[in-house]
């Protein structure tokens, strides 16, 4: 098993400064920034005010190994190098930053004001555009779909991360109890619209994050020809 003692975590760059990238996990980089670690566990250092419990901890971490497994055919699939059940950690390869490096200017950083993003890689908004539209071509709704869960690999091809907030068209209905403590501030609205009883109906969810939410999470939102208001 892979010491990731010496590994620093991963953190996304937003207008107002550095941020954690999620609540399910803690995203931990080799040091020669190729590898990423996804560590599952409760971490109030890397996200401090995290609710989260072991259960959904889990139960996250089950999905997010099974559908990067289920889903490794796909190009933009990173390669998986080690899965790790004992500690709940699953290493990708990684090529350093997501999509926030360049979307997100840093205070101190206000020039040149131009989206950096569009100068590295033109053709980024309909290479996410088509990861989301692939999948939802073969049954599946991608719920996490902001900035930091892309990045361009190693090999030129654009990649998609945190498969956690995945859900296949037929498993549309998750059991609120199996999610509840990762809700958080920004997605409060989006699970009370999504809620149906004991239930969290995910096609309703994924409606409302690409009808009202993507807007509020991209500088650029790739995903406008989805909506369906």
């Amino acid at each position: 098993m892979t010491d990731t003692s010496n590994w620093k975590p991963y953190y996304k760059r937003t207008y107002s400064g550095l941020q954690e990238t999620n609540l399910a996990y803690t995203p931990l980089i080799n040091s020669d920034n190729t590898v990423m670690c996804m560590h599952f566990f409760r971490n109030t250092v890397y996200s401090p005010g995290s609710t989260i419990d072991d259960a959904t901890t889990n139960f996250l971490y089950e999905r997010e190994k099974r559908f990067l497994l289920e889903l490794e055919n796909y190009a933009f699939t990173p390669n998986i190098l080690e899965i790790d059940d004992q500690n709940k950690k699953i290493f990708i390869e990684f090529s350093g930053v997501t999509l926030n490096y360049y979307l997100f200017t840093l205070p101190d950083q206000l020039e040149p004001e131009v989206n950096e993003m569009d100068v590295v890689r033109p053709g980024w908004k309909s290479e996410v555009l088509s990861i989301v539209q692939t999948l939802l071509d073969n049954s599946y709704y991608k719920c996490a779909i902001y900035p930091h869960c892309f990045f361009i690999g190693n090999d030129g091809i654009m990649k998609a991360i945190d498969f956690y907030g995945t859900v296949p068209f037929a498993e549309k209905m998750i059991e609120l109890s199996a999610i509840q403590t990762i809700i958080g501030r920004d997605s409060t609205y989006r699970f009370a619209y999504a809620i149906e009883g004991d239930y969290v109906n995910f096609e309703k969810f994924f409606e409302i994050t690409i009808n009202e939410h993507m807007d509020r999470s991209w500088p650029i939102n790739p995903f406008t020809s989805l909506k369906t208001i």
